[in-house]
């Protein structure tokens, strides 16, 4: 398969498609990233151009909000607010500090969903938020700040935290919301099995992205997600396997939910038990 993202008009990456190899044939049956161009075209109107996740195609994957930069043929992020500095090595804007990166949110495309998705929680009382992977705390954090602003409404954060550094980060970044944030140090498949009575209004998905682990995080999860609530899935494109796991998952609920996002994150909503 191979992967065309499409260009806004100020060259910002819109969506990212999956093209089957065979539309990019030309009459002597080589690949043509022009005939692939064409089909996507013809299909969806717009301008595009080709993306891979192997990195040997304009420097990186090129991901929703990404810009396309004509002159160096390189996909990267537009500066974000903060403090910045261009790195000619990896072809981005690197944030100077802390050392433990906390702007993946930005950089990743996250915040563009929770923006589109989220509005119906803002400000609502005991919500119950569940977190499967939480890192440096930074989506927990902004859903604190700007989602979960009702009168008693959680979140619950799930990681193992191998790195004790990045689980220091984690602890000194989300102090000052303890009062919202509960921290659970423990194997996602494990701490999953033993909270099965739990319920929950939204769960986020971005543990551990093996086949396995996203197996077990999602068909664990999904019966502690009340009906009408909404779970998310991280890093779905982010390679054959990631993309196989979570859609082996997305079908065996397909009677029992409905899709809200279908792309580099899928959001879906419970419809019944």
């Amino acid at each position: 398969m191979a992967h065309f993202a499409e260009l806004d008009e100020t060259n910002i990456v819109k969506q990212v498609i999956v093209v089957h190899n065979n539309e990019l044939l030309d009459e002597n049956g080589n690949e043509s990233e022009q005939k692939g161009i064409d089909f996507c075209v013809a299909h969806y109107g717009g301008t595009w151009v080709q993306t891979s996740y192997n990195g040997n195609l304009r420097f990186r994957f090129a991901g929703i909000g990404m810009f396309y930069d004509k002159v160096r043929n390189v996909f990267h992020w537009p500066k974000p607010k903060g403090i910045w500095r261009w790195d000619e090595t990896t072809l981005n804007w690197e944030e100077i500090d802390p050392a433990y990166p906390s702007n993946w949110y930005w950089t990743m495309g996250s915040s563009d969903f929770f923006d589109r998705n989220m509005t119906e929680f803002v400000n609502k009382p005991n919500l119950k938020f569940l977190e499967i992977g939480s890192w440096v705390g930074t989506s927990a954090i902004e859903q604190v700040k700007n989602i979960l602003t009702g009168a008693n409404s959680t979140i619950t954060c799930v990681d193992n935290w191998e790195d004790s550094k990045v689980e220091e980060y984690f602890d000194e970044r989300t102090a000052p919301y303890a009062d919202k944030i509960a921290k659970v140090k423990s194997d996602s498949k494990v701490w999953l099995e033993q909270n099965q009575d739990q319920r929950f209004d939204f769960i986020y998905i971005d543990g551990d992205h093996s086949a396995a682990s996203i197996e077990s995080d999602t068909r664990l999860s999904w019966p502690m997600l009340k009906v009408g609530g909404v779970m998310a899935l991280d890093d779905v494109l982010l390679n054959d396997e990631t993309t196989q796991a979570n859609n082996a998952f997305v079908e065996s609920v397909k009677d029992k939910s409905t899709i809200i996002e279908n792309g580099y994150q899928v959001w879906l909503r419970k419809t019944t038990e």
